[in-house]
């Protein structure tokens, strides 16, 4: 992935999920299966992108996260973007964290758990029937 501070639509792989990032709408969205071979290399472009877009922010971000599966080291990595959201937007502005997951899957549900009680943003959960 090539790191451009512009809006950006990356499709997804049989590893690699969907990432849009859009600058004008404030909304950073992941979604699908996240198993790259190198996550850190995966994602540092979208880790940058986080940082350009803190320095202006729009009065209300918005990250949706619907990842049907995550290794390990997505885990560790979603967790940087969050804390870098959560720590740089400030009052006036607004984030909104919205942890989407399938009907039943009480893993992933439990997941979102664990991030919300990293953050001081509250976890917006959303039940959907399929991502």
């Amino acid at each position: 992935m090539d790191y451009k501070y512009e809006t950006t639509l990356i499709h997804s792989t049989r590893k690699t999920p969907e990432i849009e990032l859009n600058v004008e709408e404030g909304r950073i969205k992941i979604h699908g299966i996240s198993i790259p071979e190198n996550s850190k290399v995966f994602y540092d472009p979208l880790l940058n992108w986080v940082g350009d877009y803190l320095r202006n922010p729009k009065p209300e971000t918005t990250l949706i996260i619907a990842l049907r599966y995550m290794n390990s080291s997505t885990t560790m990595i979603i967790n940087k973007i969050l804390k870098a959201l959560d720590q740089g937007i400030k009052t006036p502005n607004t984030l909104i964290f919205e942890w989407h997951y399938e009907e039943e899957d009480l893993e992933m549900y439990d997941v979102g758990q664990y991030y919300q009680e990293l953050l001081q943003t509250n976890v917006v959960f959303k039940e959907v029937e399929e991502i």
